[in-house]
């Protein structure tokens, strides 16, 4: 049978491993989610550059459209030898033009809303990547502050037992 102060200071032992293996599982937890949140924030910026880019191609397709629908107007007019540079002919195109125009410009503004969006999310990542990193650092602390607590309770746990017993060493 072994030796009440050994027990103690084994069950102290154990008290700190167990306590600094699992500070350092948590604090790898918070670092595999802050790399995910990295992963995470990159993939946004990729999206809100593709939201741009691709509001950047249907903005201009839209006004190709536009221009080519004012070619075919005016080429009716003409060929109906309708002077399209007044009048009702010329309310006619300049009417279709601004709808091509205001077409465009709603396709750009969605594409940018779309990309300030996926930009929050990668910003928002970012605070999570950050503040992940920041608990992992203070799981490591924190279970290195509770295993010395644990060292220490196991310390006077062993001098209160030998003062009670009349041991001292």
């Amino acid at each position: 049978m072994c030796e009440p102060t050994t027990l103690m200071i084994a069950s102290a032992v154990v008290g700190v491993g167990s306590t600094l293996y699992a500070g350092a599982a948590q604090a790898n937890a918070y670092e595999a989610e802050a790399k995910i949140n990295a992963q995470n924030a990159i993939l946004a910026d990729r999206r809100a550059k593709d939201a741009i880019e691709r509001g950047q191609f249907e903005e201009e397709r839209k006004k190709r459209e536009g221009t080519l629908l004012r070619k075919e107007q005016e080429n009716s007019f003409a060929a109906s030898n309708i002077d399209f540079g007044f009048g009702s002919a010329l309310d006619i195109i300049t009417s279709s033009a601004m709808a091509a125009q205001m077409d465009a410009s709603i396709i750009r503004m969605n594409a940018e809303r779309e990309a300030e969006d996926f930009e929050m999310q990668a910003h928002n990542q970012r605070n999570s990547q950050s503040m992940n990193k920041s608990a992992a650092s203070g799981a490591r602390i924190g279970s290195i502050f509770a295993a010395a607590g644990t060292a220490l309770d196991g310390g006077a746990g062993v001098f209160k037992y030998n003062a009670a017993t009349g041991k001292t060493k």
